[in-house]
């Protein structure tokens, strides 16, 4: 999602959850988790892209990766087991 002006949280909420925020549904909710969780999973590196970048210094960046990536694998196993 390309935007030439920043847009409102509303205004997203609308975009993604496909229904204004005066009538979200659990349904447009779970859109916008599904499109978050997307967007992060796009930011999961490999363990070698890790590695190059803990060895160039980056390592708080490194660590809200690890963290990112737990995160997302306890995520994908609880939609495992709904």
């Amino acid at each position: 999602m390309t935007q030439s002006s920043p847009q409102s949280r509303e205004d997203l909420f609308e975009e993604i959850g496909g229904a204004p925020i005066e009538e979200a549904s659990s349904m447009a909710h779970d859109r916008v988790e599904e499109h978050f969780m997307r967007c992060a999973e796009e930011l999961l590196l490999t363990s070698e892209e890790i590695g190059k970048l803990e060895a160039a210094g980056f390592v708080n960046l490194v660590a809200n990766v690890k963290h990112l990536k737990n995160a997302s694998s306890a995520y994908d196993l609880s939609r495992e087991n709904q």
